[in-house]
């Protein structure tokens, strides 16, 4: 089970993903002047980082707890990982809606008088 990215069964790749993407959840809030997108997308990846971190806890729950007999934790476990997708599900779908709905289209700006005016004047 500990491979090579691991240490005590915590996989150095997940907490960078976890950190990158709590990273670009507050970079696209700053950026975002937060908008409604830009609320939906740092929300969305926030959730993404929450499934990454409970499926890490749930390892490590897994692999060092030794008073919980095995086949409780094999149950929990599955119970565990589909409550964490559904967290992961939710999180893709708001940064699906964050990009289809994007950034509203700016109207184009209107000069402070109509063109004809402003030649008659």
């Amino acid at each position: 089970m500990l491979g090579q990215f691991d240490i005590r069964g915590v996989n150095v790749l997940d907490v960078l993903s976890i950190l990158l993407l709590l990273g670009a959840a507050g970079a696209v809030l700053s950026r975002g002047r937060g908008t409604a997108w830009a609320k939906r997308a740092a929300a969305g990846l926030g959730l993404l980082a929450l499934a990454r971190f409970g499926g890490m806890l749930a390892l490590q729950w897994m692999l060092w707890d030794a008073g919980t007999p095995l086949a409780l934790k094999a149950r929990t476990y599955g119970w565990v990982q589909g409550g964490l997708w559904l967290v992961n599900t939710a999180g893709l779908v708001l940064l699906v809606l964050a990009v289809l709905k994007g950034r509203a289209p700016q109207a184009p700006a209107q000069p402070a008088e109509p063109y004809s005016s402003a030649q008659t004047g």
